[in-house]
């Protein structure tokens, strides 16, 4: 584990969410971040799964951002985070990799506070396989798996199951 101008390491005197260590992060300067690069397949989605929580103790503002294979999964003010201090939440995303190494990033800033990871795992995503065919004027999307249809105006949501969509 790498990190940037931030404390790090692991943590036994505050509870983790599983288990009796997580990982604690205090950021002290905006940019400030712990990561690790790990071998993936260039094309290959990812899921990203990790809990985290905030003692909210801090002086201002602060931020936190988590990455993966230079996508932003996630990115909230601390107060957004959990409620009450030290309740560990769960968060996720999924992205597709672009080289063989990919750098997994906690970054942001706290002054005088702390971040706490806890069970981070970054897996292949075996999501469906697509595939389309033309009939007439209508296109057929078909795939595999128990997926759900949706749809949405905005890339960022919010989205609805489409009403009936079964793959053939």
């Amino acid at each position: 584990m790498e990190h940037n101008g931030s404390y790090a390491g692991r943590d036994t005197w505050d509870v983790a969410y599983t288990g009796s260590v997580c990982a604690y992060v205090n950021m002290y300067a905006n940019g400030d971040s712990v990561s690790q690069t790990v071998n993936t397949v260039p094309g290959q989605a990812y899921h990203v799964d990790f809990w985290i929580a905030s003692n909210h103790c801090c002086w201002g503002p602060s931020y936190l951002t988590v990455s993966f294979a230079n996508t932003v999964g996630f990115a909230e003010w601390e107060s957004d985070i959990a409620t009450p201090a030290n309740v560990f939440s769960e968060h996720d995303f999924i992205t597709t990799a672009t080289s063989s190494m990919s750098t997994f990033r906690f970054s942001g800033y706290m002054d005088w506070g702390t971040f706490f990871i806890d069970n981070v795992s970054v897996t292949p995503f075996p999501g469906p396989a697509l595939n389309f065919q033309h009939s007439g004027s209508n296109l057929i999307l078909m795939w595999t798996g128990s997926f759900i249809l949706q749809t949405a105006t905005d890339l960022s949501g919010p989205y609805t199951d489409v009403a009936n969509a079964v793959s053939p």
